[in-house]
């Protein structure tokens, strides 16, 4: 009786030890989380702070502080002025797209006197290195523009550069088009398909265009505006994954047999599932026409 209730006593404490080690382990596992939140938290906040001040941080929107004089003169609407100081400045395209900023932030309304500098000689990389930053440009987080009215400000500008011979291809292994169907600026990718941008880009993540396009409209104007890039002939059959995976995943069966139609295969083999895409469109019961 007595070896037993020692016995007892012993796995009691054995338990009560294991019970301690767990509940470290837990408090560590659960101070890694926190500080992880925490760090993330920080990030954001950082990164909320950049937006609200755009020329004051580095990041998207502007590498350098603006000079106070140039924002004086562009606030003032001395645009002689202006273009005077960003002849000098250090960086033309940096300091141009600052001004753009505060352009689609709506703090300057006119934009026909900023858009005019474009036809002045600018060295012919000042003019692809603005071409590229335009149609890479997203607006800060907190702007109230439209985003119909801020695709239209991005044309205004990107025209006004091609018809003073900016280069579209002037960056080698990047499509300014698919900068433009990122941010779903599906009128500004036609006009650069048309002026020449590769239709065809394939990030190095294997996004294309096409995919792109689905993928964040699939459940609403997909048909309507891959209908209209098809006429342009892209390569169905490229992207990791293929653009019809995209279109058979959301059971979007219009645009799937539309895409199949087109060319695109459903014998491709998704890396993932190890598994063509016929036999994926019958496992999530797409019943294509084919």
């Amino acid at each position: 009786m007595i070896m037993h209730c020692l016995g007892a006593s012993a796995k009691k404490i054995v338990l009560t030890q294991k019970l301690k080690i767990d509940i470290r382990s837990e408090i560590t596992t659960l101070n890694m989380m926190r500080r992880t939140v925490i760090q993330a938290s920080l990030c954001a906040i950082m990164s909320v702070c950049s937006w609200l001040s755009p020329l004051s941080y580095g990041g998207e929107h502007a590498s350098t502080a603006m000079p106070e004089d140039l924002m004086a003169a562009f606030e003032a609407k001395n645009y002689a002025a202006v273009e005077s100081l960003l002849n000098n400045c250090e960086n033309f395209a940096v300091a141009y797209m600052q001004l753009f900023d505060c352009v689609a932030c709506g703090q300057q309304a006119d934009d026909a006197e900023l858009r005019a500098l474009l036809r002045n000689s600018l060295p012919q990389s000042v003019k692809d290195e603005l071409l590229v930053r335009i149609c890479r440009y997203n607006p800060p987080k907190f702007n109230f523009v439209r985003a119909d009215v801020m695709e239209q400000l991005k044309l205004s500008f990107v025209k006004e550069l091609l018809a003073n011979n900016a280069d579209i291809q002037a960056e080698q292994n990047r499509s300014v088009a698919y900068d433009a169907a990122f941010y779903g600026e599906y009128e500004l990718m036609f006009y650069l398909i048309e002026c020449g941008a590769d239709v065809n880009y394939v990030t190095v993540g294997g996004d294309t265009i096409l995919g792109t396009i689905i993928l964040a409209n699939a459940r609403n104007d997909a048909v309507r505006i891959c209908k209209r890039l098809l006429r342009y002939e892209p390569n169905l059959n490229i992207g990791m994954p293929q653009p019809l995976f995209f279109a058979i995943d959301s059971h979007s069966v219009e645009l799937a047999d539309m895409l199949i139609a087109a060319g695109a295969s459903l014998d491709w083999v998704i890396p993932r599932y190890g598994i063509t895409l016929r036999q994926y469109a019958r496992e999530m019961k797409v019943n294509i026409g084919y």
